[in-house]
C-alpha cells in the first residue's frame, strides 16, 4: 500500500494546481427535508424534469446526503440503498447488480446511465461494474426506476434504469481531495483510495472541472482467511466544461480515461453442478492458478439543450465509448457511438405534454479468443435505429395524468421491436398519490449468447459412475435467437405525512417469455479403428449445450422505502423488498448452465438506517442489512452492519472513520457462475478518510 499512496499524492499535486481561495460547495441535497426531496426533479422516469411525487414509476433518488453519509466510494455499493435491487460481490473486480431478479454478473435487464451515456455492453449484455469509477463526490444524484423504462430508453431496460447524474461544472469549483486508507482485518491486507478535483470558471458563462481518481482494492478471500491473489488496482482520469452562452442554451462537453488491473483466479471446483444426472459437468484437470488482466477504457460525450421555456426544450447528445479488456482468455474489444435526440413541448394551455425522439447507435466490437472460449463470429458491427413518444394528458386540474407512448427500434438482432407502456397517476394536494403502468419491454440477445463457441472440457470415462467413454462439453450460441419478452403490471402508492414521514410502495407482477435457457442437444460418438481389421469403435462422446429461447417465467413482488425524523437531530431510512420467483427453467436438468441468465436473488432483502447528528459538526450513521438466501447456489442469507462517523474540523477539512461489514468476520455474498473460481469471503473492513477543500 505505500506505493499506492505513493501514486495519490502524485495524483494529488498534479491536479490541484496553484493555490485557490476556499469555494464552498453548491446548495446540493444535503440539508432538504423529506418533503422537499419528494419535489426533487428527476429526468429518468419521463425524460423531462419532474418532481418525484408526480412520476408514476417506482422511483428512487440517492442523494448527496445518501452518499455522504454511508461512505460509500462505489456505485455497486450505493446501489445496496435502493429497495429491488440487488447486489453481491463476486470477487475484487466484479459485482452483481440486478433489478427485480435475474441477478449474476452480467446481469442482463438492467440498463445503465452515465450522464445520458449508456455503459451496458452488448457483447456481454451487462456492466462491467469495475470499469465504472464515476468519483462519488462529483455526483450529484442517483436515480434508479426500477421496472421496464423501455418505451424512453429501448431494448434492455427491462426491470429498471439506472441514472447516474453527475454535477454542473459551476457546482464544482475551487479544489477539493479526498484520500482514504484502511484494511481487510481479517487477512490484513491493505486498501485505498484517492480523488483530487480542480474547478475553474470560464468567463463569465462557464466553467470547468479536471479530476483523477484512483485506488487499491483487496482481494475476497478463502474459508481460511488468505487472500485469493493481489486484488484490483485502479486509475480514472477526466473533465467536465459547461457553457451557457445566453438564456436559451447550455452545451456540455465531458469525458473519461480508466485503466485498472486485476487478477482472476481459477480453482479445481466445477463450473456447473447438476448438469448431467447431477454430476459436476465439467471438473477443471488443470491447477489452480491466478492471472493478472487488465481493461481500459475512454468515453466523450457533447450535449446540446435548448429551453426555449420551461415547457419546451430540444435536447442533442452524441457520446463515443471505448473499452478493451482481457479475461476468460479473451481479448475484447467495443466502439459505440450513439446520438440522441429528445424534444418536450406542453401545448393546448398545458393540458397536454409530448416528449418525443430519436437516436442511432453503432457498436462494433471484436473477441480475440487465447483459450478454448471463443466466439463464432470473432468481429460484430451492428446498428440501431429508433424513435419513440410519449403523450401526456391532464385531467382535473392536473390531479390525474395519463401517459401512453411507445419505442419503435430496429436492431441487427432481433429486427423491428415495438415497446409500449400505458401509466396513470392521481395526485392529491393532501400528499398521496396512486400510480399504475403496464408496459412491454425486450431484451436483444448478446453476442454472448448468440455466438458463444465454448469447449469447457472433459469428463473423464468413470464406468462405475455410469460413463463408459470420456465426454466433450461444448456451449454453443444461437445466431437466430428471438428477443426476450416482458409483459409488466405496476401500482404504487405515495404518502407524505406533513415532511416528517414519507412513505412509498411499489407492487409488481412481471411475466416473462422466450427467457434464454440452456437446451441438452442429442449426444454424438466419434470412432477410431480398433483391432486387428481396424473396425470402428465409440471412443468419445460429444455433448453439446445450446442456448434457445425456452419456457416463460414470473416474478411477483412488493418494494418499500420508510422515511422519518423521530427527532430533529435523529432520521431514519428503512427500505426493503420481498418477491416470488416462477422460473420452470431452473427445474430442467441443466439447471446450472440455466442460472448463467435467470441468475440467482434472494427473495427478500431489508435495510435500516439512522442518521444521528450528536452536534452540528459531528455526525454518525448505522447502517445494517439482512439480505435472504440464493438458493440456485446455495448460498446463506447474511446481516450486515456498517458504522460511520463523520467530524468537520473546519470548514476545510473533514475526517470519517468507517467500519464495513462489522456484523461477521466474513461472508459470502455471491458465487461465480461464469468461470471456476473460488467462491470467496467478503470481510469485516475499516478505514478511515480526510477530506479538504482548497
Amino acid at each position: 500500500m505505500n506505493s499506492s499512496i505513493k501514486h495519490m499524492l502524485l495524483a494529488i499535486a498534479s491536479v490541484i494546481f496553484g493555490s485557490a481561495a476556499v469555494v464552498a460547495e453548491a446548495d446540493d441535497l444535503t440539508d432538504l427535508s423529506f418533503e422537499e426531496l419528494l419535489s426533487v426533479e428527476v429526468t429518468s422516469v419521463a425524460k423531462k424534469p419532474q418532481r418525484v411525487e408526480e412520476a408514476s414509476a417506482a422511483i428512487f433518488v440517492i442523494t448527496q446526503d445518501d452518499i455522504k453519509r454511508t461512505g460509500a466510494t462505489t456505485i455497486p455499493e450505493l446501489l445496496r440503498l435502493v429497495p429491488g435491487l440487488e447486489v453481491g460481490v463476486i470477487d475484487a473486480s466484479n459485482t452483481a447488480v440486478s433489478a427485480r431478479g435475474f441477478n449474476w454478473r452480467f446481469s442482463n435487464k438492467l440498463l445503465v446511465l452515465v450522464d445520458g451515456r449508456a455503459v451496458y455492453q452488448s457483447l456481454w449484455s451487462g456492466v462491467l461494474w469495475d470499469q465504472q469509477l464515476t468519483p462519488v463526490e462529483d455526483i450529484d444524484r442517483i436515480e434508479v426506476v426500477r421496472g421496464p423504462g423501455a418505451t424512453l430508453y429501448g431494448a434492455n431496460a427491462v426491470n429498471g434504469v439506472v441514472n447516474i447524474v453527475t454535477k454542473h461544472a459551476v457546482d464544482t469549483l475551487g479544489g477539493l481531495a479526498t484520500l482514504q486508507g484502511g484494511l481487510a482485518t481479517v487477512s490484513e491486507q491493505g486498501l485505498g483510495r484517492f480523488f483530487a478535483r480542480q474547478g475553474a470558471r470560464l468567463g463569465k458563462r462557464g466553467a470547468m472541472r479536471l479530476y483523477v481518481t484512483g485506488g487499491d482494492d483487496p482481494s475476497l478471500i478463502d474459508e481460511g482467511g488468505e487472500a485469493f491473489n493481489n486484488g484490483v488496482r485502479a486509475l480514472q482520469t477526466g473533465f467536465r466544461i459547461d457553457w451557457e452562452p445566453n438564456d436559451l442554451d447550455a452545451f456540455t462537453l465531458q469525458g473519461d480515461y480508466q485503466t485498472l488491473d486485476f487478477e482472476v483466479t481459477l480453482t479445481l471446483t466445477s463450473l456447473f453442478e447438476d448438469a448431467l444426472s447431477g454430476t459436476p459437468l465439467i471438473p477443471m484437470l488443470a491447477p489452480d492458478r491466478t492471472t493478472r488482466e487488465d481493461a481500459e477504457g475512454y468515453n466523450i460525450l457533447g450535449r446540446w439543450t435548448r429551453a426555449w421555456s420551461s415547457d419546451n426544450r430540444l435536447s442533442v447528445q452524441l457520446y463515443f465509448d471505448h473499452t478493451t479488456r482481457s479475461e476468460f482468455d479473451l481479448m475484447t474489444r467495443a466502439n459505440t457511438f450513439d446520438i440522441d435526440i429528445s424534444h418536450n413541448i406542453a401545448w393546448g394551455e398545458g393540458r397536454f405534454d409530448t416528449v418525443w425522439g430519436a437516436g442511432y447507435r453503432s457498436v462494433d466490437d471484436e473477441a480475440l479468443s487465447i483459450g478454448d472460449i471463443s466466439f463464432q463470429q470473432p468481429a460484430f458491427q451492428a446498428d440501431l435505429f429508433s424513435a419513440f413518444l410519449q403523450q401526456d394528458i391532464f385531467f382535473f386540474d392536473r390531479r390525474l395524468r395519463i401517459s401512453a407512448g411507445s419505442k419503435f427500434e430496429h436492431n441487427d438482432f432481433t429486427g423491428f421491436e415495438v415497446q409500449p407502456s400505458l401509466r396513470a397517476i392521481w395526485v392529491e394536494e393532501r400528499g398521496w398519490s396512486l400510480w399504475g403502468a403496464v408496459s412491454r419491454a425486450v431484451r436483444t440477445p448478446s453476442r454472448l449468447e448468440t455466438s458463444l463457441d465454448a469447449n469447457f472440457g472433459r469428463i473423464e470415462a468413470d464406468p462405475l459412475s455410469g460413463f463408459p467413454l470420456p465426454i466433450d462439453i461444448a456451449v454453443l450460441g444461437d445466431l437466430n435467437l428471438d428477443a426476450e419478452d416482458l409483459l409488466a403490471f405496476e401500482v404504487g402508492f405515495r404518502k407524505d405525512w406533513g415532511g416528517s414521514v414519507v412513505l412509498d410502495l411499489a407492487g409488481y407482477l412481471h411475466k416473462y417469455d422466450d427467457l434464454f435457457e440452456v437446451l441438452r442437444a442429442p449426444e454424438r460418438l466419434q470412432f477410431a479403428p480398433f483391432g486387428p481389421g481396424g473396425f470402428p469403435a465409440p471412443v468419445l462422446i460429444e455433448q453439446d449445450l445450446l442456448i434457445v429461447n425456452g419456457d416463460k417465467g414470473s416474478i411477483l413482488g412488493l418494494e418499500g422505502a420508510l422515511q422519518f425524523h423521530p427527532k430533529p437531530w435523529w432520521g431514519v431510512k428503512l427500505a426493503g423488498d420481498v418477491r416470488r420467483i416462477n422460473y420452470p427453467a431452473l427445474e430442467a436438468s441443466e439447471s446450472g448452465l440455466n442460472a448463467l441468465f435467470l441468475g440467482d436473488t434472494p427473495h427478500y432483502q431489508l435495510s435500516v438506517r439512522s442518521n444521528v447528528d450528536i452536534t452540528p459538526t459531528l455526525t454518525t450513521t448505522l447502517w445494517a442489512r439482512r439480505v435472504g438466501p440464493l438458493t440456485q447456489s446455495d448460498t446463506d442469507g447474511y446481516t450486515d452492519l456498517d458504522f460511520r462517523i463523520g467530524y468537520r474540523l473546519s470548514s476545510n477539512f473533514e475526517l470519517s472513520v468507517l467500519g464495513e461489514n462489522l456484523a461477521a468476520r466474513a461472508r459470502r455474498e455471491f458465487p461465480s457462475e461464469l468461470y471456476p473460481a473460488p467462491f470467496g469471503f467478503v470481510e469485516r473492513k475499516v478505514s478511515a478518510s480526510l477530506l479538504a477543500r482548497f
